[in-house]
């Protein structure tokens, strides 16, 4: 009787080791997928942080190459939009100070660029013959109303280039024709020239363009 004891005994104590193993590598691995599962929360962290790093600096970039930049040169408007009058903004893409009427031609001196905007000081309308009060002479147009005329008016060649002073030529212009202001460095400037259906962006010298709508600049 007391062998037989001590075989359940024997018995129950080997069952019970078994079942703690067993609670022992359960619980291993449930520990081992709870560091698995903060491991990869802690990787897609990382990763969302290293995006959001990669976009600011991104964006600190356009911002810093896109500042403003005192420049200065004469042109005029040539609203696509016939219908409505052209706004002159306080700021780039702020509140309008001005609305020009369509039903006049419009020269402008610029001062200053910033980002595809042009902040002029001066206006004037052909038809009014007057200049256009510019509240504190500072006002803000963007470069898709503003054009220029080439000057090769006995059908020189002239090259946009990719740079100012660069050396890959984008297309080369043979006859007078107009262009749209995208933007201004120095002695050059970076314009686009639609022709037969293509647009075309690059830099040509400053010299060798018109900022008068009505008359060449001979």
């Amino acid at each position: 009787m007391r062998n037989c004891l001590y075989t359940l005994f024997l018995v129950f104590m080997l069952f019970s080791c078994k079942q703690e193993t067993k609670n022992d590598v359960e619980n291993k691995d449930n520990q081992t997928n709870v560091v698995s599962v903060e491991d990869n929360k802690d990787y897609e962290n990382n990763e969302v942080n290293e995006i959001d790093t990669l976009t600011e600096t991104t964006e600190n970039k356009e911002t810093t190459e896109n500042t403003f930049r005192e420049e200065s040169l004469s042109a005029y408007i040539n609203d696509p939009d016939e219908v409505n009058p052209t706004n002159v903004r306080a700021t780039p893409g702020g509140e309008i100070v001005l609305k020009l009427p369509q039903n006049d031609d419009y020269m402008i001196n610029i001062t200053g660029v910033q980002y595809g905007w042009f902040l002029v000081d001066y206006i004037y309308g052909f038809g009014n013959d007057s200049e256009y009060e510019i509240p504190n002479k500072k006002a803000w147009i963007h470069g898709s109303v503003i054009e220029l005329g080439t000057r090769n008016y006995g059908s020189q060649a002239y090259d946009l280039l990719n740079e100012p002073n660069g050396k890959n030529i984008i297309v080369t212009i043979n006859f007078e024709t107009f262009v749209k202001l995208k933007d201004i460095k120095g002695d050059w400037v970076q314009v686009v020239w639609e022709n037969e259906g293509k647009k075309y962006t690059g830099w040509i010298e400053k010299d060798k363009l018109c900022g008068n709508p009505l008359t060449n600049c001979c």
